[in-house]
């Protein structure tokens, strides 16, 4: 779908800074030590293309955060030990908007009609947005192994995170209809301050006999939001669907979980070939936003997304089964078969009511996060690798897949509502339904010290959706294919125990015009030939990598 996909510019005056920190101890024989620091710091103002000709009216932004790790690894014999984890993560993000006082309004060129073009550049006014948000994760996580005989080795361990969450966003956006009933301008106002805490368990059992291999788990997953909910409920009559909307009374959130069986297997077909099986099910909870967005109830005309604290996770059922097969010590051959089902996937739904003292002009509205979307993924994936032997080694993969389902992002269907499209009631195309995919690449050694390394990619075209009145359907054409070829040249020196390795790397050797969305007529980058919407042309770099 239209700007799903697209290249990220930032100005020239963008800083991004990372550092990292590693201290290994051994304080005794049996036991080990990690402590880990990183440290990343990053301005940056976004382009954004409609803006090119008002790009003084872009916000900066900034993004800092650190990590550190601990983990201690204790041995108690040659069958067993025990790891801890135990890290904290703190991200900070603001956007450096001016204040609604401060701002200037908005003015788009005219058109040929000498009227405001609302899909025309920008010339004038500020970006109305900004934003204060803190993210901080407090992790525990205990992991014990035991090879309790032969044939058993015996997992088992738990986490335990604890968030500490703070967001501040003021966010105007334009609502590009010709609709009178719509306002031009929505609001994304929301502010929240949540400390919701997850966890999991699980126990494994890995088993041995004469080649035969299983593995048997059970994982138990939760979350509780600590967040209470208003009271919107879905009242079903003879007549209609009515939402029942209440700022007065409110329903807290339940605790999430999930007991996830997972199985796998492998066994010998012949001395070099082998089949495998797995199977799972598997829990993710959707990100903060969709959970907590919009606490303070700002439902103004309808727009202004109300996340839901009572949001259910994500529920997966996947399996895979393969073949893999060696010959001649030299080639080896693997075949693999997949299959992911995921439902309660976020989508938003809206409901809009009229003022029956306006003659069914448009009054208010709501708009909410919902679990609605169901996602089905299958294939297959074919992989060939030869060892490096001699002056030629390398590996080349296919990969067909198929992904449909009833959604591709969490405005789907206010998308179809606002283009006036025919809501489809059955499974269609995703956005990311690449049906094939090749990957080369490929090791040259023609001499003891010289390296050359070829990757080749192959992507056959995505889905968009191309405009065909009231009867479009989402996704009903596909963008032409990509590929890229990339070189990495490399020459190592040695000296008395020094090594010196000078590279050189090409990306997109050929050059190629890579197109990464589409607008609704199928023209890339739209009418103001977003720059956004082609992937990035020949790039070159030179280095070197010193080692003691």
């Amino acid at each position: 779908e239209f700007g799903v996909r697209r290249l990220i510019y930032t100005d020239a005056e963008s800083r991004n800074i990372n550092l990292v920190g590693k201290i290994t101890l051994r304080p005794f024989a049996a036991t080990k030590i990690n402590l880990q620091g990183l440290l990343s710091l990053w301005d940056w103002t976004e382009y954004d293309h409609q803006w090119k000709k008002n790009l003084g009216g872009l916000t900066s932004q900034s993004k800092k955060s650190y990590r550190i790790n601990l983990s201690a690894t204790q041995t108690f014999s040659e069958n067993s030990y025990f790891i801890i984890h135990l890290s904290r993560y703190n991200v900070l993000k603001s956007v450096q908007g001016k204040s609604s006082r401060e701002q200037t309004a908005i003015v788009h060129e005219d058109d040929t009609n000498g009227r405001e073009d609302p899909f025309g550049y920008i010339i004038a006014g500020d970006y109305p947005w900004w934003l204060d948000h803190q993210e901080v994760h407090n992790l525990l996580k205990l992991d014990y192994v035991n090879q309790i005989s032969f044939r058993h080795q015996i997992k088992a361990g738990g986490e335990a995170i604890f968030y500490d969450l703070y967001k501040k966003n003021v966010l105007r956006r334009e609502l590009y209809s010709y609709d009178p009933k719509f306002p031009r301008y929505i609001s994304y106002d929301t502010e929240y301050e949540y400390r919701p805490y997850q966890g999991s368990a699980y126990v494994q059992d890995k088993m041995e006999y004469d080649g035969f291999v299983a593995n048997f788990g059970l994982r138990y997953d939760f979350f509780n939001p600590r967040a209470r909910r208003p009271e919107i409920e879905n009242r079903i009559t003879e007549i209609d669907t009515a939402w029942i909307y209440s700022e007065n009374g409110s329903v807290a959130a339940k605790l999430k979980h999930q007991i996830s069986p997972r199985l796998g297997v492998s066994f010998p077909v012949s001395e070099t070939s082998e089949m495998r099986f797995n199977y799972g099910y598997f829990f993710q909870m959707p990100q903060f936003d969709y959970l907590y967005t919009n606490a303070n109830l700002n439902v103004a005309y309808g727009f202004s997304p109300l996340g839901d604290p009572d949001l259910k996770p994500a529920r997966t059922t996947a399996w895979e089964f393969g073949y893999r097969a060696s010959f001649d010590e030299m080639w080896l051959l693997d075949i693999t078969f997949f299959n992911k089902q995921v439902t309660n996937l976020i989508d938003s739904n809206t409901f809009l009511n009229t003022d029956p003292n306006s003659g069914g002009q448009f009054a208010y509205g709501l708009t909410r996060f919902v679990n609605s979307s169901a996602v089905s993924v299958r294939g297959f994936e074919l992989f060939l690798k030869k060892r490096l032997q001699g002056w030629l080694g390398g590996k080349i993969s296919y990969t067909y897949m198929q992904a449909a389902g009833t959604g591709s992002s969490e405005f789907e269907q206010i998308s179809w509502l606002d283009k006036d499209y025919e809501v489809p009631n059955d499974q269609y195309p995703l956005s990311w339904d690449q049906r094939h995919t090749i990957v080369l690449n490929a090791d040259l050694r023609w001499w003891e010290d010289w390296h050359l390394n070829l990757l080749f990619r192959w992507n056959s075209g995505l889905p968009f959706t191309l405009f065909e009145g009231y009867a479009t359907r989402p996704n009903n054409d596909r963008m032409n294919p990509t590929y890229y070829l990339d070189l990495h040249l490399e020459r190592c020196y040695r000296w008395d125990g020094w090594q010196l390795h000078l590279f050189a790397e090409a990306f997109n050797v050929f050059n190629t015009t890579n197109i990464l969305w589409v607008d609704n007529f199928g023209i890339p980058g739209g009418r103001l030939q977003d720059i956004s919407a082609r992937d990035q042309g020949r790039r070159i770099q030179l280095g070197f990598i010193s080692s003691f």
